[in-house]
């Protein structure tokens, strides 16, 4: 087949592309605006060569940076799509297209060289195993799907940097044993109301007693059973902390509160992002949303996580491709007789296919899914350094199997004391 290959260095001003023949003949390499008209300049071109040298079929590829080349990738699939030409787009992972440039040795860094590499990327035929762009019919469910792993990243973060601050304050919270902590979490209401209301935790700790209790019955909304107890360890919390000078109390109660204020405001932004999701899910990948819905802690938000980063099932011949794309495959690293016990991952994954998958797995093994739960045991107990990162992610490993057998064949997960999928 006579094929035409494109490649565009996409930027945000301008697109350098590159056309050429199997003999690596240069047709041209120009810049076109990166705006729709400069993509009809760049399409007449395109054409203009096809008709010329009578191709069969076209590919393009752009290095995917970011979503800079997004816009491209859906216009030019949306206006080439009602050519006679068969057109095949991809977005190539930045990094494929590196490792490719190291085979040129001496070429300089130019816009040029560039994107004459990426479309000698494809004429080699390495894009044989990636996926095709799809235009933008799951757009809008990725974004918001991405969007969410951004701010639980944020929320991690931002309670990480605010428990530092806390240790500052009331250092007993932090050092107690958990069975001696008045509060089962740093950030429930009655402990965040603590730690804002009162500059100095001594303030409060100095009260009578039925003060304290009272305090903690109007901050937790009279929802605790022993209030008692719970002034008692609060005062043990209290006494084995250190104690400040004064004039440090007031600027990091207002950084707790900053930190609680944004941490409350992201909190606020996920849930309203979660029923954005499951809003958007409604119509799309019904087979597939109702397969994963039937995995046990897998609940609208992660299933959508999941569907919106694999697209189609079919682009994966085995659940180990799906693995490798989601994170889950380690490189060897053996040398003679020996045999390494630790192995890193590929870093060249879809982190939020990796992210979903994660969390997923965690909260499947939290609800005693009988898939993974015992899996996980067992991989924890085996392990000696790291029990809980390694038990979960080979455990995770283990769902994506799962996860492609019941997206490949349209099936829901039914216990394993019957038949593992029903129609």
């Amino acid at each position: 087949m006579n094929t035409l290959f494109v490649g565009i260095d996409v930027s945000t001003k301008n697109n350098q592309v590159c056309a050429v023949n199997f003999n690596q003949d240069v047709f041209f390499n120009l810049s076109f605006p990166n705006n729709p008209d400069g993509c009809d300049l760049l399409i007449t071109s395109v054409l203009a060569f096809v008709d010329k040298e009578k191709f069969d079929s076209i590919i393009i590829v752009t290095e995917s940076t970011s979503i800079y080349d997004y816009h491209i990738c859906a216009y030019l699939s949306s206006q080439l799509s009602i050519v006679g030409t068969s057109v095949i787009i991809y977005s190539v992972n930045a990094k494929s297209i590196a490792n490719y440039k190291k085979s040129y040795i001496e070429m300089e860094k130019t816009d040029l060289g560039d994107a004459f590499l990426i479309a000698d990327f494809a004429r080699v035929g390495r894009c044989k195993k990636l996926r095709p762009f799809k235009a933008a019919q799951h757009i809008a469910l990725k974004r918001l799907t991405r969007e969410r792993y951004h701010l639980a990243e944020q929320l991690i973060r931002e309670k990480n940097y605010v428990l530092n601050n806390i240790y500052l304050k009331v250092s007993g919270l932090m050092t107690l044993p958990h069975k001696d902590l008045p509060f089962s979490d740093n950030f429930s209401a009655s402990n965040t109301k603590f730690l804002t209301d009162y500059a100095s935790p001594f303030d409060l700790a100095e009260k009578p007693l039925d003060e304290i209790i009272e305090y903690f019955k109007s901050a937790s909304q009279n929802r605790c059973d022993d209030y008692g107890k719970i002034a008692s360890l609060f005062d043990k919390a209290i006494r084995s902390s250190y104690r400040l000078d004064k004039t440090a109390y007031d600027p990091i109660t207002i950084s707790i509160t900053a930190s609680i204020n944004l941490i409350q405001c992201i909190e606020s932004q996920i849930k309203m992002v979660d029923k954005a999701i499951e809003k958007e899910m409604k119509g799309l990948y019904p087979n597939g949303y109702q397969s994963l819905m039937s995995i046990t802690g897998i609940g609208p938000v992660f299933a959508a996580g999941i569907l919106s980063e694999i697209g189609d099932i079919s682009y994966f011949k085995s659940d180990a491709s799906l693995a490798k794309y989601a994170g889950f495959h380690w490189k060897k690293n053996d040398s003679g007789n020996f045999i390494a016990d630790e192995k890193h991952s590929a870093n060249s994954c879809n982190k939020y296919l990796k992210y979903y998958i994660t969390q997923s797995t965690q909260m499947s093994v939290m609800h005693g899914f009988d898939y993974t739960t015992s899996f996980y045991r067992k991989k924890y107990n085996e392990a000696s350094t790291h029990k809980h990162r390694r038990a979960l992610v080979l455990t995770s490993r283990k769902l994506v199997r799962l996860i492609y057998v019941l997206l490949r064949d349209s099936k829901l997960y039914v216990s394993v004391s019957h038949d593992t999928v029903i129609e």
